[in-house]
């Protein structure tokens, strides 16, 4: 099935949770409360660094998975929990208000694609789209388009004869017309500009194929001339099974104006728990008040320990 065709079919199914009065089409919130989540963030005093960690159980929202191809290709299949498994399941985890000030991330999505998404050669099986919005989800309502020749994607061949629609393909560049605020191997992908997300860039380049991809993948959404989200996108076999997985970057940022955007970071799956933590790490986008005492801010979400 070529691109448009998948998301034609994905569009379909994702209709069918619509909201009213939302301009999406399809319900962004979702019950985040079964993975069971939580936040904490420390900062230095000194060097106004920060340590900041996310706990999901990504086995106890129990997930729908596509019980063969078949339901990867049409929408009448009601295989994943009486629906499509086109469908794509979208949550809303709103962080702690301490997280947001010094990180300037507003929310996470904690989104699973029971089918992957495309491209299917790249991404075509099932996984987490663990996408850490920079804006509320009342925000995201608005960043829809109306020109959508492929019914879930914005038209990029065209222009948008909306404002909200123009602006997912208005992107912050350098002088030397390079994307800003993302590593220097990234590229935009104008035909994933996504309503309720932007435009997907990440190392198209080096993406291994799908039956390689094995561990976390980082992507960033452009819209609006700024970072709409920073993602850790990664298969399902990484935050399931009897072993433990861990996985790390470093991230460098061309022409960067996001102070904040994590320099380090790190996800860790523990099997005995079933918890994924993740870390970021990076440069606060402001310092704690408390900054000449010596002590550093802590405060977050308490986690609960499971036994």
């Amino acid at each position: 099935m070529n691109l448009r065709g998948f998301n034609l079919l994905l569009f379909i199914a994702t209709a069918k949770g619509a909201v009213a009065d939302n301009m999406l089409g399809f319900d962004i919130y979702g019950d985040s409360s079964k993975f069971d989540p939580s936040d904490y963030i420390t900062v230095d005093p000194d060097t106004c660094e920060y340590h900041a960690e996310v706990h999901i159980n990504f086995g106890a929202a129990d997930p729908p998975f596509p019980s063969g191809e078949a339901d990867c290709t049409t929408i009448e299949s009601t295989a994943c929990n009486g629906q499509s498994c086109l469908f794509e399941v979208r949550n809303v985890y709103k962080l702690s208000k301490s997280f947001k000030k010094y990180t300037g991330f507003n929310h996470i999505g904690l989104d699973w694609s029971p089918c992957g998404h495309p491209p299917a050669e790249k991404f075509g099986k099932p996984h987490w789209n663990m996408h850490i919005f920079r804006v509320s989800p009342k925000e995201r309502e608005q960043v829809y388009c109306e020109n959508m020749p492929n019914p879930f994607i914005c038209n990029f061949e065209e222009e948008q004869p909306n404002i909200e629609g123009r602006k997912f393909f208005v992107h912050g560049t350098n002088k030397d017309g390079n994307l800003a605020n993302v590593p220097s191997s990234f590229s935009a992908a104008l035909d994933t500009a996504v309503p309720g997300e932007g435009v997907h860039a990440w190392d198209i380049e080096n993406t291994a194929n799908v039956t390689d991809w094995n561990e976390p993948l980082l992507i960033e959404g452009l819209y609006d001339g700024g970072i709409q989200f920073w993602e850790p996108m990664f298969p399902v076999e990484f935050v399931t099974g009897d072993s433990e997985k861990f996985y790390e970057s470093n991230e460098t940022y061309a022409s960067q104006t996001i102070v904040s955007l994590p320099s380090y970071w790190s996800m860790t799956y523990n099997p005995d728990t079933g918890v994924t933590t993740l870390v970021l790490e990076g440069k606060a986008q402001k310092c704690p008040k408390n900054s000449k005492s010596g002590k550093s801010a802590k405060t977050g979400k308490a986690r609960r320990i499971r036994k």
